[in-house]
């Protein structure tokens, strides 16, 4: 492997581990916020009398928040996939 593709090579797992790092960030702050609106989505069906408008609000914020969680769960999962793969290429390209 020439010196150029070795340093591509190299950037693209650096690239990798720094979007590993921002994304743990990321889906600490929206675990986060998905237990804050289940937390308000309980408080508004617990409340007499139940304010339709606002429990229709606060369930969308919930499927909203936890659909952004899924996608940022598939994100890592390709992020990982991605990383190994290039770890592979690189052991590969020693031998």
């Amino acid at each position: 492997m020439t010196l150029d593709a070795q340093s591509a090579l190299r950037k693209s797992l650096d690239d990798v581990t720094r979007l590993q790092k921002r994304q743990f960030a990321t889906r600490i702050v929206v675990l986060f916020s998905l237990m804050i609106c289940i937390f308000w989505l309980g408080h508004v069906s617990e409340s007499h009398p139940v304010d339709l408008q606002k429990l229709v609000v606060a369930a969308m914020c919930f499927v909203l928040v936890s659909t952004f969680y899924v996608a940022m769960a598939f994100a890592s999962l390709q992020l990982r996939m991605t990383k190994k793969i290039l770890k592979a290429i690189e052991l590969a390209s020693k031998t």
